[in-house]
């Protein structure tokens, strides 16, 4: 996906020094942020994040699309941070003999420079906008959304958010000329079912079962889709709700590989 992306403007772009005043102020600007538990861990899952709001908007958007875009972006952002190198804001508060608070998550793990929130943030933002030209303000805002999370969980230095976004639009740019990938963007597509909603949550599992396979004509990978876009942001706040979704996955599976025989 990323295979001809040159990351070497990126390597020689080099975040300010560990003791600088610019670094020292950073840190300082970070402690002026409150800390908003809630609005960090729920902008922490990223792909979890744009299902949500795609579902609000009525879009059908695949989950697994998400994914490869997050992994492959992934390996360009991991080598930057590690030739980079830069530490994390709370260590260098430490350091440096500076009171701080921080809001520790397990995705806060490697260094500093840039921020992969940030990147992919803006990344998916993007090319989700792109897509869906009309839903464009909101998914731009999720994005930015995304990456303020990060200096909210005083996670990154405003400097690791701002090269991050940079990163995220110049990886759109990328994929954007990539005619082959752009092709496959069409698994991003509008929902065509009707009261989409209101079935998911209406239904027995069997009964939702029955109602995707009609209304996606049987296609087993559309149906998957909508349903692990369910899965992916309720299972948090309402793990009832996605057993039954994996449930009507099961279901969906076995009527339809029966029907093949």
């Amino acid at each position: 996906m990323f295979k001809g992306f040159s990351i070497k403007k990126y390597l020689d772009k080099k975040p300010p020094s560990d003791g600088s005043f610019t670094t020292t102020q950073e840190i300082k600007e970070l402690n002026r942020i409150p800390i908003n538990e809630r609005f960090v861990k729920e902008k922490d899952d990223i792909k979890a994040s744009f299902l949500k709001l795609a579902d609000k908007k009525g879009l059908e958007v695949s989950g697994e699309a998400i994914d490869k875009i997050i992994d492959e972006s992934s390996k360009i952002i991991l080598k930057i941070k590690k030739h980079h190198n830069r530490p994390r804001p709370k260590v260098l508060a430490k350091k440096n003999n500076i009171k701080f608070d921080d809001k520790e998550l397990d995705s806060m793990k490697t260094p500093s420079y840039p921020s992969g929130h940030s990147a992919q943030g803006v990344l998916i933002a993007k090319l989700l906008a792109d897509k869906f030209p009309k839903h464009a303000k909101d998914f731009m805002k999720l994005g930015k959304d995304i990456s303020y999370s990060r200096n909210v969980a005083h996670a990154h230095y405003k400097s690791d958010s701002k090269f991050g976004e940079q990163l995220g639009k110049d990886m759109f740019e990328y994929l954007k000329s990539d005619s082959p990938f752009k092709k496959r963007m069409g698994d991003f597509k509008h929902s065509d079912a009707p009261d989409a909603k209101g079935k998911f949550k209406s239904l027995s599992a069997s009964g939702l079962a029955s109602w995707l396979i009609k209304t996606r004509r049987g296609n087993l990978k559309r149906i998957i889709g909508s349903l692990n876009q369910q899965v992916v942001f309720n299972r948090g706040k309402n793990p009832s709700y996605a057993r039954k979704m994996k449930t009507t996955m099961n279901i969906v599976r076995k009527r339809l590989n029966k029907n093949k025989k």
